[in-house]
């Protein structure tokens, strides 16, 4: 009986994304028809990596749910796949099919994958605007040369710098054969992938606090928001607390990886309105 009932967990928690082969969201309207214009949209959102799934919890989510680690990846990678269309499809028409299974997305993003590399680098800085003060005394500062990172060589010397800043996963097209696909047959302009979720026990956590579940999880997406034609607009990671006792993926689904989206669609926002 225990068995069927967590299996029934996960089975509704996919529901939600396999009622439909695809949705639309245009101005915060579904259109819950499987036709071929409901796979026309402005953006695309591509899902992470199973491998650039990071997550402290899993076997305890896969105990308490029912769920194979596949399926959990599935089921939290279209949650929040799901959140983030939802959430940029109240500025612009965003695309994404619902079922994670379905033959022609599992190509899309084959091809997404394929096209991409990943590689660790600096979170960009949203700069305050400077008071017309500050622009002048600017003026007579001199400009420091900004330090070389990784390992070179200087004077004849080999030299090590580290970089120490806060980092994130980005995402950078190697090919455009995905960029052309979703030109031509999706008619879409941006892109938001999500590169890597991080589901993790923060630094601060004190042993005592993991152990009686009194602490708050790290849950944390990297991504990167491009224009079809190539250009590169944003990336960065998104960030939100999670308390421990909250293992069920529905409530995750539908509770936090809302808020998720929206951190990422403000800081998008923050970066490119500049």
């Amino acid at each position: 009986m225990k068995k069927l009932l967590l299996s029934l967990i996960f089975f509704t928690a996919l529901n939600s994304f396999a009622q439909d082969e695809t949705y639309r969201v245009n101005a915060g309207e579904s259109d819950d028809k499987a036709s071929a214009s409901s796979e026309l949209g402005d953006l695309y959102v591509v899902p992470f990596k199973d491998a650039l799934f990071k997550c402290h919890f899993s076997q305890e989510l896969m105990n308490v749910n029912g769920l194979k680690f596949e399926e959990l990846s599935d089921t939290l990678k279209f949650g929040l796949v799901k959140a983030v269309s939802k959430t940029f499809g109240d500025s612009v028409s965003s695309i994404h099919f619902q079922n994670p299974r379905k033959a022609v997305l599992v190509k899309n993003n084959e091809l997404a994958f394929n096209s991409m590399k990943y590689e660790y680098v600096g979170v960009p800085k949203v700069e305050e605007e400077k008071s017309k003060l500050d622009k002048f005394k600017s003026k007579f500062k001199k400009k420091e040369e900004p330090k070389r990172e990784g390992t070179y060589i200087e004077n004849g010397q080999l030299r090590t710098n580290r970089s120490k800043g806060d980092k994130y996963m980005n995402a950078v097209f190697q090919r455009d054969d995905f960029l052309f696909l979703l030109r031509e047959k999706h008619q879409t302009d941006y892109l938001v992938s999500i590169n890597q979720l991080d589901f993790v026990i923060p630094m601060d956590a004190s042993q005592l606090d993991i152990q009686h579940n009194r602490y708050n999880r790290n849950l944390q997406a990297h991504y990167s928001v491009y224009k079809t034609d190539g250009t590169w607009l944003h990336g960065g990671k998104a960030a939100i607390q999670v308390p421990a006792s909250d293992n069920s993926v529905l409530t995750i689904n539908e509770t936090y990886m809302p808020e998720l989206a929206k951190i990422i669609y403000s800081q998008f926002q923050a970066a490119t309105e500049r």
